[in-house]
């Protein structure tokens, strides 16, 4: 019995030092990574199109900030139009956009290529240009509203009674909240230029977001008091004041995603979120349309619908999409 118990032994320790022989042998990076290439997301718009270029980054590589590409060459195409092409403009270190003068065909499909020195050139599919959701219309109240601040008499004098606005836009599909891949935004208009929520100037093309960097930070949709502060300031009566501007109107913007660049950020959630489990299975690829399989090329449809802020101390009121703002609608 004693012999057998350390016939058992001996195997076990034998098990062991196999699998510490065979678990030590180091892992050269060459054998799952083949070089830098290029890494495209970005996506066609009825309005422009965007590109976010990176390079990749070896798994093995401790600086995981992202790699700009130097001279590289963005360029949008036209399915079925050989002669066709529009030279994307750097907006950043990382994204392109199209030029101001470029509005892409409603029905047309666009697809893009991109090349840089030292990297395989890449392509993607083509996406089409469709309409989708659609502002139809908004409902807006407001009512008068009162500061809690020192000298609240001169400040109403210098810039009148503040009003607290709420928005709730319609939009041409139901159940919207349910709708996935739709976000709404809302910019601020003071005297024909454009600032988000957040009181910082729109510096960027409508159909710019912020899936691509953090400079694309439209407003979201929230309540709001018509009374903006600027960082201008001046003196009344021996009182230093910042100078405050009254908001003209709203300009609300709509963004559908087509339902494959869904499932192409889906399927990024996916893998980060199960690479740290042991358990996961991490060796399905995310889904790609580029020709390194590395990246997307999607679609998102934009829609836009300003509206003038009505005159008055307080009301509600539904305005129509066409209508000719106040003078067609019905308020109480």
């Amino acid at each position: 019995m004693v012999e057998k118990k350390y016939s058992i032994l001996a195997t076990m320790v034998l098990i062991m030092l196999s699998s510490c022989i065979e678990t030590s042998r180091t892992i050269d990076g060459k054998d799952y990574y083949e070089g830098d290439q290029l890494a495209v997301v970005g996506y066609l718009s009825n309005k422009g199109a965007v590109v976010s270029l990176q390079s990749t980054i070896s798994p093995l590589d401790k600086n995981i900030k992202p790699r700009k590409v130097e001279g590289a060459e963005v360029v949008l195409k036209q399915e079925g139009n050989p002669g066709f092409f529009v030279l994307m403009e750097p907006f950043n270190e990382l994204n392109y956009i199209t030029p101001e003068t470029f509005m892409p065909e409603m029905g047309e499909s666009y697809y893009v290529e991109v090349s840089a020195p030292g990297f395989d050139a890449v392509s993607s599919k083509s996406q089409k240009v469709v309409e989708d959701i659609k502002i139809s219309g908004v409902n807006i109240s407001y009512r008068k509203s009162t500061y809690w601040i020192d000298d609240a008499e001169t400040y109403y004098e210098l810039f009148g009674q503040p009003r607290r606005f709420e928005f709730d836009p319609l939009y041409s599909v139901d159940n919207i909240r349910n709708t996935p891949g739709v976000f709404t935004f809302m910019n601020y208009v003071i005297d024909g230029r454009q600032y988000s929520t957040y009181g910082n100037p729109i510096e960027i093309p409508a159909y710019y977001y912020s899936c691509c960097d953090e400079s694309g930070n439209h407003g979201f949709m929230k309540p709001f008091i018509d009374h903006f502060e600027t960082e201008d300031n001046f003196i009344h009566n021996q009182k230093e004041w910042n100078e405050i501007k009254n908001i003209d109107g709203i300009l609300l913007i709509v963004m559908t995603e087509s339902d494959d660049y869904i499932d192409f950020y889906a399927s990024n959630s996916e893998y980060y979120n199960n690479s740290s489990s042991p358990f996961a299975i991490t060796a399905r690829p995310t889904l790609s349309n580029m020709s390194n399989n590395i990246g997307y090329w999607g679609y998102v449809y934009v829609d836009e619908m300003y509206i003038e802020l009505p005159p008055g101390e307080e009301g509600s009121f539904v305005v129509e999409r066409d209508s000719s703002q106040w003078s067609l609608v019905n308020g109480h």
